[in-house]
This record gives C-alpha cells, structure tokens and sequence, in this order.
C-alpha cells in the first residue's frame, strides 16, 4: 500500500506552470540562509504572479535568454560570470572575476547575448579579434584572401 501511495502521489499534479516541470524546496543549511525553490524548466513571467510569496528580485536562472529578457542585459552578464565560474569550480580551478566579467562583457555587449564560440566570432570586423578564439589559421586565411585589413579594436 505505502509504495503504491508514493508512485500516485508523484505523479499527481497539484498546480502546474507552464515550462516548469517540477519543483523543489531546499532547506536552509544555516539559520541566516532562506528557504530556496528549485524548479526543473523556467517560466519567469508566471513567477511574477507570485511576488506576494516570491521575492522576484531574488530570481536566478541559468537561461541567460530570459535573465536579459526580463533583468536586461547587465542581469545577464552576472548569470554568464556566475555559470562560467561553476563550470570551471568542477574542475578545481579558480578563475579571477575580473577575466569571467570580461568574457561575459564582451558577449552582451550587443545589448544581447552572443555565443562565446567560433560562429560567435565570425561577425566580428577584425580578423585579429577572430584569431584569438581557436580556430586562427583558417580566420587569417578568410582575411587574406578577402584582403581585409588586419587591425585590432580595442575594447571600451
């Protein structure tokens, strides 16, 4: 009966939000720490009918789409510092806060958000900008054989 009771109940739905498939509260570990919800999937808009519960403020996301949809721009950079920084903290390895900041400038300083790749880099107008990622042999030969002029801008 006790195991029948607990599949039925995880699979009931007590309300649904759209794009949030499930939720989960994390106990604080320490009496100055607040009671945080998990949630599987992301719908920040529906989390604003909440505000009377939910501190919207407060509201972290990994989706750097809706951050800067939402928060705007300056919002997404501090989510890419913060995702990078993780990714890397797995691994052991501590990275200066002011290198992740320039990475996440550069990649929002459309005003939107610009993937930190190669095809990221293909729009940039300087080949030695493009040269800096990863794949340089084949940017300086698009650039020399399109004739551009190889110059580097600085970054403001």
């Amino acid at each position: 009966m006790s195991s029948a009771l607990r599949r039925w109940a995880s699979s009931a739905v007590v309300h649904h939000v759209p794009n949030i498939k499930r939720a989960f509260v994390v106990a604080p570990k320490t009496d100055k720490d607040d009671v945080v919800i998990k949630t599987d999937g992301v719908n920040i808009e529906a989390m604003f009918a909440y505000s009377d519960i939910l501190d919207i403020n407060r509201l972290y996301s990994n989706d750097v789409h809706a951050i800067s949809r939402y928060y705007g721009v300056e919002a997404a950079s501090r989510v890419l510092v913060n995702e990078i920084r993780n990714v890397f903290k797995v691994y052991g390895i501590d990275v200066d806060s002011r290198h992740l900041t320039l990475v996440a400038s550069y990649m929002t300083s459309g005003g939107g958000y610009r993937a930190f790749s190669r095809v990221g880099m293909a729009d940039c107008t300087s080949p030695l900008q493009q040269m800096t990622f990863e794949t340089a042999t084949a940017f300086l030969q698009k650039a020399v054989l399109q004739g551009d002029k190889l110059y580097y801008r600085a970054f403001r």
